[in-house]
């Protein structure tokens, strides 16, 4: 039996699928239709009838009797007892509930009198009919319970809940619930609700005519989908027949063309050329299919080997379209954001790039022109140089872009290097020619300082003696210019340098903190790291200010040992970064500009690296002295 059911709603033949689906359709069809019209017809009976309540009640409160206002007044004065109140509101409330239950038939009626805390007039008309098709229907009445509801004068029964505060409310209950729905609008009197008047319709009165229309529309569609289901099976019996002529057809084709000749009777006229054509180009097919596969091959072939060398290569790949979204890229791009793929794809390659000054020249002209460099900040927040070359084809950009900030760094360094050389030359062939006369000027400077006759120019002598022990230090940092190699580089610890000069550092204004970390020895002059680390710490404790912290770290990094000054000062600006370490430049009052000069110079001379990160909380020189070699 199951295997019966399965093969007549799952058939093989196409004919028959496309039958069984037609019916399946047609009585789906006919059962969706039957539920959305009878959900239609609730809606729409629901929605006559409620606005027939709102509109009812509104003119139930405005042909409120001035009356019963007066009987409730004398009521709250004592003048009449609770039953006459009842009996005098029933009196004149009654005959308007009446009014309107003969007006909106299937609708109950009536007023309810906060005062008695009960219903004080009700009435209801369920006499009406309804036509379907050329026979009229009489509506069903209300129910025993339904009736002994309205006698019983609860509110809370009638209406569903607590009518106190509440005003045109109207609820949809569930299909079978009673009452279906309900409206209040609340009576005042001197500014306070004395009265409700209500309306409620019961499911009886509505649950058959909605049936009975739905059975209305459903009748007519049955009929339709009948007559639909009868052409349908014969189609399907027709186009059976013919499918299998042609098959028939086809098969006798492919086996031997003089069998179509010889019987023609059985091939169908509308594809008798179709099966000639077959017949004569089939060799032809078979040619062109068997280059097709060869071409394919190779285009598979040489598709592979573009993949592996978009995936291999170190420089940045990637294609994007005309507003800068990137379309496809390969893994460079991925390690030089240090993001995931769905990070990257569909994203603007305007968004990876820091400048936004940058960004905005790149979006009006480079995509155009095809070469440009820029910025591109990574994930962890570091910022690399990019090479960008673009050739654009139809709709797409293709992009290649090599990272040259290596290249970059190396070529400011080896300029302020070549610049460096060319000041400490220079410095080292003058020094010595002034620092001879210095010396005698200041010799004959202190014996004129010992005669008695000279005495009252005594203060006049140390202060010509001080400048010239300040033109004395100056040619001693000249010389230091000019010095390539650290004289005596010895292996050691950078701990043990730096708490050797903490005290010395800590006489600077406001507060040294020393966060020394476990570090292996390196190679280090004792005297350039003290004289390297104490202008960096003097530095940082001048762009701090009065009572500010400056922190010395040290801690191991990969193959280096990483020592850090991190100040507390508003930061360096970026034509001031750009200058740092160059000879005679400063920005203090009393400097000489050559303190940097002189580090940046002893920094390289160790072979180590130096890296400056500023912003508006601070700055930090990062200096990475390499690791001993083993063979060292």
């Amino acid at each position: 039996m199951n295997n019966t059911i399965k093969k007549w709603l799952f058939p093989k033949q196409i004919t028959r699928r496309v039958y069984v689906n037609v019916v399946l359709v047609v009585v789906m069809h006919t059962l969706l239709l039957t539920g959305l019209v009878h959900i239609g017809f609730f809606k729409k009976e629901r929605y006559e009838r409620k606005l027939d309540m709102l509109s009812a009640i509104q003119q139930m409160e405005s042909q409120y009797p001035a009356r019963a206002n007066e009987y409730i007044t004398a009521y709250q004065a004592g003048k009449i007892t609770k039953a006459e109140l009842e009996w005098q509101m029933h009196r004149v409330l009654q005959p308007v509930a009446n009014q309107f239950s003969e007006l909106y038939p299937n609708i109950d009626f009536g007023y309810y009198s906060n005062d008695l805390q009960q219903i004080v007039a009700a009435a209801e008309n369920s006499q009406s009919y309804i036509r379907v098709f050329a026979y009229s229907y009489k509506l069903p009445e209300p129910s025993r319970e339904e009736a002994d509801c309205l006698g019983t004068r609860d509110p809370r029964r009638l209406l569903g809940f607590d009518i106190q505060g509440e005003t045109d409310t109207y609820r949809y209950n569930q299909f079978w619930d009673e009452p279906t729905m309900y409206a209040l609008r609340p009576l005042y009197h001197d500014q306070q609700i004395v009265a409700y008047a209500w309306a409620a319709v019961h499911r009886s009165s509505i649950n058959r005519a909605i049936i009975l229309r739905t059975m209305e529309i459903v009748s007519v569609e049955f009929i339709f989908a009948l007559t639909f289901l009868m052409a349908a099976r014969r189609i399907y019996h027709q186009m059976k027949r013919e499918i299998k002529g042609f098959v028939l057809t086809a098969l006798g084709m492919s086996e031997a063309a003089k069998a179509v000749q010889k019987d023609k009777e059985n091939v169908l006229p509308e594809i008798e050329l179709l099966l000639e054509k077959v017949s004569a180009d089939s060799q032809e097919i078979a040619k062109v299919s068997e280059q097709l596969s060869l071409e394919t091959g190779q285009r598979v072939r040489a598709e592979e080997d573009m993949v592996h060398i978009f995936s291999l290569t170190n420089d940045v790949l990637c294609i994007i379209d005309e507003s800068g979204i990137i379309r496809r890229h390969n893994p460079a791009l991925e390690r030089l954001l240090g993001l995931p793929e769905e990070q990257i794809v569909n994203h603007s390659l305007f968004e990876f790039i820091s400048n936004r000054e940058e960004e905005k020249n790149i979006e009006g002209s480079a995509l155009v022109s095809g070469a440009f460099e820029t910025l591109l900040q990574s994930r962890q927040g570091e910022q690399r140089l990019i090479a960008w070359n673009m050739v654009r084809s139809g709709e797409n950009i293709y992009a290649s872009g090599r990272d040259i900030t290596e290249v970059r760094r190396i070529e400011r360094e080896m300029a302020r290097l070549d610049r460096l050389s060319l000041t400490a030359q220079t410095a080292a062939g003058i020094a010595h020619e002034i620092r001879n006369p210095l010396t005698a000027v200041r010799g004959y400077l202190q014996l004129l300082q010992l005669k008695q006759e000279c005495a009252a120019a005594g203060s006049y002598f140390k202060i010509m003696i001080e400048e010239i022990d300040r033109a004395n230090g100056i040619i001693t940092e000249f010389l230091s210019l000019s010095r390539t190699q650290i004289a005596d580089l010895r292996r050691g610890n950078l701990n043990r340098a730096i708490e050797s000069i903490a005290p010395l550092m800590g006489a600077n204004a406001g507060s040294l903190i020393l966060e020394l970390g476990d570090v292996p020895d390196v190679l280090f002059g004792e005297k350039e790291f003290r004289q390297v680390l104490l202008n960096l710490v003097k530095n940082g404790f001048e762009a701090s200010g009065h009572d500010q912290k400056v922190t010395v770290r040290t801690f191991a990094e990969d193959d280096a040992v990483v020592l850090q000054v991190q100040d507390q000062g508003p930061g360096i600006p970026p034509d001031v970064l750009s200058k740092l370490g160059t000879p005679f430049f400063t920005t203090k009052d009393t400097g000489t500009g050559l303190g940097l000069a002189v580090c940046f110079n002893i920094i390289a001379a160790h072979g180590a690296e130096l890296k400056i990160d500023t912003g508006k909380s601070g700055t930090t020189f990062a200096i990475r002295f390499p690791l001993i070699q083993q063979d060292d």
